[in-house]
């Protein structure tokens, strides 16, 4: 963890000790501690943290996590780092210019995890629209009438790319619009595959 305070004061790490000058027969007090979870701790990781007090004529009494039956137990959390996926698509004219027909396109396909977890056999296809003769696809393959790029693992905040290079067929009819929209997969990711914008 990080950004640690006690009490909404920074604590700059290590073990806290806060001394008390006394606290009364039946009397009570509370410390409260704040921290964040490192962005890229794994999904599932446990994260144990345990108290204890210990005053003149007693001996040392350990906290105990209200949640479990065990007695005088460490408190944990339970990590939950899910990654979020954020998918765009863009196409320029080679020439720079409005494409017609047999001019070279060029997409950029942009992957980015915008979630807390690292995103795990992650997955990148694109449809190939009947008007567009692919050129070079890079480390994708071509696969049933689609291209697919086998992504690293994406950790959280990082971005990956991917360049298609196609032509334009000829004939084609003026005023056509050539639409396809890719779609990203990853197996840890809630909510199904992820469309391109």
């Amino acid at each position: 963890v990080e950004n640690v305070e006690v009490d909404g004061v920074p604590f700059a790490g290590g073990q806290l000790v806060r001394p008390f000058d006394r606290v009364g027969a039946g009397g009570a007090t509370t410390i409260t501690v704040t921290a964040t979870v490192r962005a890229g701790v794994a999904d599932g990781t446990s994260i144990s943290n345990q108290a204890s007090i210990e005053a003149d004529g007693t001996g040392v009494t350990q906290t105990d996590d209200p949640a479990t039956h065990e007695p005088d137990d460490a408190t944990i959390a339970q990590v939950r780092a899910i990654p979020r996926l954020t998918l765009t698509k863009a196409v320029v004219d080679d020439n720079g210019d409005s494409a017609r027909p047999n001019d070279a396109l060029t997409y950029t396909l942009s992957v980015s995890n915008i979630g807390t977890g690292t995103a795990r056999a992650t997955e990148l296809s694109d449809p190939i629209p009947e008007q567009l003769t692919i050129v070079d696809v890079g480390d994708g393959r071509v696969e049933q009438g689609r291209i697919v790029w086998d992504l690293p693992d994406l950790g959280p905040g990082e971005t990956v790319r991917r360049i298609l290079r196609a032509r334009l067929n000829a004939p084609l009819a003026n005023g056509l619009v050539v639409s396809n929209q890719a779609t990203v997969s990853a197996e840890n990711l809630e909510g199904g595959p992820v469309t391109s914008d």
